[in-house]
């Protein structure tokens, strides 16, 4: 992987402080930190030239941005170094996609779409293990909750890191089940570091180090709809296995699957009663678990297991 490195807290804040300015969105902070590397300035040097220099280093067309970035103000960057600041005293801490530690599954796999900074609590190493992504409805029935608990223990016994939501219903079911397990969890926020509070089982393994909290919104972010429905293209790329449990006919464990498949991973659906499965998942090539339990459940996992394992070997290195 070579020499490691970590973007300085100062140039961290000059893009937090970027990316909390209205209208600009994770596209345009990604531009501003490719652009801050190709002229080989640090991005709290390049985010404070004139205008005129902004638009003549940025692509064609990025006019607004420029503009965007011209208008910052010191309280902008006071507030996002503030927020850093509040985030390393809380044990936590950040990633720039330009930090070789930047996770290779979500780099690779989301490739234009990978957030520019990644936020986090927790030990960061846990994201690069392998990963098995169990999400599904919050309102699941026994038979659901079972089937997810078994995918839960059987990523632990395999050594992949448990990756989820933390919504209630099945994502919970799926962290408690892998901690059980003596595994460990990824959990992927819909809101900032911040801004969440885990519950006490998350809690205690935070303490433990067998549990990552990671998200691609600012730290103080609240929880929001959009972002809850966002977040999941993400947990699709640290996953090298999707497992998505009794999933309702839209919602964002549909959408982890179809992102899932969309990045060429293995996916696969539980669902009872079967033909309740949608077919939008079917369609996009998803594997069909039926209503498995027990014996048969785990020789699928098994199974699509070694077919994920395969895949991910053959999977780009993206590591910069």
């Amino acid at each position: 992987m070579g020499e490691i490195t970590q973007t300085p807290v100062e140039d961290a804040a000059a893009l937090l402080a970027l990316a909390l300015t209205p209208g600009i969105g994770q596209h345009s902070v990604r531009l501003a930190l490719e652009t801050a590397g190709r002229l080989h300035l640090p991005p709290s040097a390049f985010l404070v030239l004139p205008l005129r220099r902004l638009v003549a280093a940025l692509p064609p067309r990025s006019d607004a941005v420029a503009a965007r970035i011209a208008e910052q103000t010191p309280a902008w960057h006071a507030r996002a170094l503030r927020l850093l600041e509040q985030l390393l005293e809380s044990g936590g801490g950040y990633v720039s996609l330009s930090d070789t530690a930047y996770p290779r599954r979500v780099r690779a796999h989301l490739r234009r779409a990978a957030p520019p900074l990644l936020f986090f609590r927790g030990p960061l190493e846990l994201l690069a293990r392998p990963g098995t992504a169990v999400v599904g409805t919050r309102t699941p029935l026994p038979g659901a909750r079972d089937a997810a608990s078994s995918m839960a223990r059987f990523a632990a016994m395999a050594g992949d890191i448990l990756i989820s939501g933390a919504a209630e219903g099945i994502d919970t079911t799926a962290h408690n089940a892998a901690l059980a397990a003596g595994g460990t969890t990824l959990a992927v926020l819909p809101q900032g570091v911040l801004t969440y509070t885990p519950p006490p089982y998350l809690e205690q393994a935070l303490r433990e180090g067998r549990a990552l909290l990671l998200s691609p919104f600012p730290p103080d972010a609240p929880w929001r709809r959009y972002a809850a429905v966002t977040r999941n293209d993400l947990i699709a790329a640290a996953a090298r296995l999707i497992l998505v449990v009794a999933p309702q006919k839209t919602g964002g464990s549909v959408r982890t699957g179809l992102s899932g498949r969309g990045q060429g991973k293995t996916v696969a659906v539980w669902q009872h009663p079967p033909d309740a499965l949608p077919r939008t998942l079917l369609g996009a090539g998803c594997a069909d678990l039926g209503a498995a339990q027990g014996l048969e459940l785990a020789q699928q996992l098994h199974g699509l297991w070694r077919q994920a394992q395969a895949l991910d070997a053959g999977s780009p290195d993206l590591w910069e």
